[in-house]
């Protein structure tokens, strides 16, 4: 952790106190729900320790993280302006599961879902005795407001399936991982027979994880039977209070309260993502401070945990009524179970010569592409100006050294036989291939050729003279599609073209198959396949193959609509793909950034958020499958995505990205002005 470079508040060691824009005015807040949500923070409910509150708290943050002004307000109940929740929903509550995921299907309108879970209340204080069954979902607006909250089509909680009735939950941790939902120990109602889950000796400290799977639809519903299912594994310790979070294919439970004593431990559990249920909970013999009540983030493989109370004074020594000693501290770890994937730093390399380079005979590109092939980079296309008036049909290309250096860059003397950018340049069979793009300023001149070289020695491309006989799209019932900034990716020697826009200037959610390339060379006419369609078109997509499996990115549906959703398929021996599945959202809408995926993890660079925003960020998420990364079975999407702090110099988006050996490059692109920087 590393202080803010600027603080418009005051400063206390690394932290920056913002004592102006306070939430719920002087009288503080605490056991609420927190979020975000395309850079909007929203908290909901709580207690100022004399009342529970039915209000959600929302503000935007600055590109520095501070707050962007004063919280606005909504209240849970009707009313102009408000969640639209009745009844026991719009209650006073606190201590609930809430969490966002984003919304592509109605993106120009609701690009977001905030869901509340469970919660309770009390009397006074911070204790419990009213619990709540009610799982809230609700609608974010494009300008951040939430709307058009309710319990319609949601699985409502029942924390006890022995007793009848449903049982409400409260003081859970809860967790998102692989499309499913999971509400690790917490608190309910004394109901049933002591055992029960909801028993009296379970009741006020619960071994359980209920779970659940998230539809295509954004809705909570049954993994089977019509209810929320009761995970095999079982807590020991017992335990309310705690954080839990889903990573490489594990769920963890920290510290929390026993019904005794503060707890310190992390356990974890693996999890059967065909089935969602958990084999045993182990200790892993991490230990923090002990605490209850605290905030737990995980970033860059690391779990940070924040704050709690070590001791109240309750009936019991310990016992969380009210709280008499905070921790100050915060305290880090390192997951075990996999390292944490970061890049470890950024540099330029190489001598430039000519092509996507700093120095002499270096050119400023924007919407080129590239890719590594026997030892050496390339780099083909791209526009020369921001307005991409003016369009490439140059390669360059440089070789890489066995320590992943770049050699000086060259021009090859033979040329693509049309200038052309946003298309791509992919690899397959010992050839390259540059896919589609478009010929001018507007998408309306995308093309649907596809470009190969006819031979390649010690790294010198030279490009077939004319088109491949099958352009992208090219399949025995239709003619090839023109598309331009489009997704693309390479598996097993085929070519995926994802998404992009048609020669009509419409997005589209298309997803074309080449024939198996194993050889390289010409692509033969009605040869592609058209496979299965993914959710909600779009243009400015990343797609990145991976172990079997196809993932895309972001993108832009409409004029500035972009797009923060990440969607993945199985790739089958065919070539075909399966049915498109969302999995975690970005952390914010992300539009032409380029990806790549290596040893179980997954990377997005560049991008923009808007017309001119970018920044030089590198998103880094780990990839989840049931059974080995190799294998590819039974994909589950993606985990919690974070941003690593090493940067690359440069913001911009329409950069080429290509992977190997564990070295990553980054050439071209732009924000205000196109560069060449690598």
């Amino acid at each position: 952790m590393a202080k803010p470079a600027t603080c418009g508040g005051t400063s206390y060691g690394l932290w920056c106190v913002d004592s102006t824009n306070k939430i719920n005015g002087a009288n503080g807040l605490g056991a609420a729900g927190a979020t975000v949500f395309n850079n909007v923070i929203y908290v909901a409910g709580g207690t100022d320790s004399t009342n529970w509150q039915s209000t959600l708290w929302r503000v935007g943050l600055n590109a520095n993280g501070s707050l962007a002004g004063a919280w606005s307000t909504q209240a849970f109940g009707t009313g102009a302006g408000n969640l639209g929740l009745t009844g026991n929903d719009a209650d006073a509550r606190g201590y609930f599961y809430m969490f966002t995921r984003a919304n592509p299907n109605a993106a120009n309108s609701n690009p977001g879902n905030l869901y509340i879970l469970g919660g309770c209340a009390g009397s006074s204080g911070i204790g419990c005795n009213t619990y709540y069954t009610e799982t809230i979902k609700c609608n974010i607006d494009t300008s951040g407001v939430v709307n058009t909250c309710g319990t319609g089509s949601q699985l409502q909680i029942d924390a006890d399936n022995i007793t009848s009735g449903d049982q409400g939950l409260g003081l859970m941790a809860g967790t998102v991982y692989a499309n499913r939902l999971y509400l690790v120990g917490g608190s309910c109602t004394s109901v049933g027979a002591a055992g029960n889950p909801c028993g009296s000796t379970y009741s006020a400290n619960r071994k359980d994880t209920i779970y659940a799977k998230i539809d295509s639809s954004n809705n909570i519903v049954a993994e089977s039977g019509g209810v929320w299912q009761f995970a095999s594994a079982q807590m020991n310790p017992v335990r309310r209070r705690a954080m839990s979070f889903g990573y490489n294919g594990y769920i963890y439970s920290l510290a929390g309260f026993s019904g005794s004593s503060s707890l310190q431990d992390l356990l974890f559990s693996k999890i059967d993502v065909s089935t969602g249920d958990m084999e045993p909970w182990s200790s892993s013999g991490v230990v923090v401070t002990p605490r209850w009540d605290l905030r737990a983030i995980v970033s860059n493989g690391y779990v940070y945990a924040i704050g709690g109370c070590g001791l109240g004074n309750g009936s019991q020594p310990e016992a969380p009524s009210n709280c008499l000693t905070m921790q100050p501290e915060i305290q880090t770890f390192q997951l075990y179970n996999n390292d944490s994937g970061t890049p470890m730093a950024y540099s330029a390399t190489g001598t430039c010569g000519a092509g996507p380079c700093s120095g002499a005979g270096g050119v400023d590109r924007v919407g080129g592409s590239s890719t590594i092939l026997n030892g050496y980079i390339y780099y083909t296309g791209g526009c020369t100006n921001t307005g991409c008036t003016t369009m490439s049909n140059l390669t360059y290309y440089a070789p890489i050294d066995s320590n992943g250096g770049v050699g000086t860059w060259v021009q090859a003397a033979s040329t693509l036989p049309t200038a052309l950018a946003w298309g791509k340049l992919l690899a397959a069979g010992g050839a390259l291939y540059y896919i589609g793009g478009q010929t001018g300023a507007a998408a309306t001149t995308a093309v649907s050729t596809v470009y190969y070289t006819s031979g390649i020695a010690s790294g010198v491309p030279t490009w077939n003279a004319s088109a491949a006989s099958g352009g992208v799209g090219d399949t025995a019932g239709q003619v090839a599609q023109p598309r331009t900034q489009f997704g693309a990716a390479a598996w097993n020697n085929r070519l995926y073209v994802v998404g992009g826009y048609s020669s009509g200037g419409t997005v589209q959610s298309t997803v074309y198959v080449s024939p198996q390339l194993s050889s390289g060379g010409n692509i033969s006419a009605d040869s592609w396949a058209s496979s299965t369609a993914f959710s909600v078109a779009r243009a400015g997509l990343a797609a990145v193959a991976y172990a079997n499996n196809l993932y895309l990115f972001g993108g832009e549906e409409t004029a500035g609509n972009y797009l923060n959703d990440s969607q993945f398929t199985r790739i089958n021996s065919d070539g075909t793909v399966d049915a498109w599945t969302y999995s975690t959202s970005l952390p914010g809408r992300l539009r032409d950034a380029e990806g790549y995926a290596a040893n179980g993890y997954l990377y997005l660079l560049g991008g923009r958020s808007a017309s001119t925003t970018c920044v030089p960020n590198t998103l880094v998420t780990p990839i989840s499958a049931n059974t080995t990364i190799a294998s590819g079975n039974n994909p589950t999407g993606v985990g919690e995505w974070y941003e690593t702090n090493k940067k690359y110099t440069g913001d911009r988006y329409g950069a080429a990205v290509a992977y190997a050996n564990g070295r990553a490059y980054i050439m071209g692109g732009a924000c205000n002005s196109a560069f060449g920087g690598r």
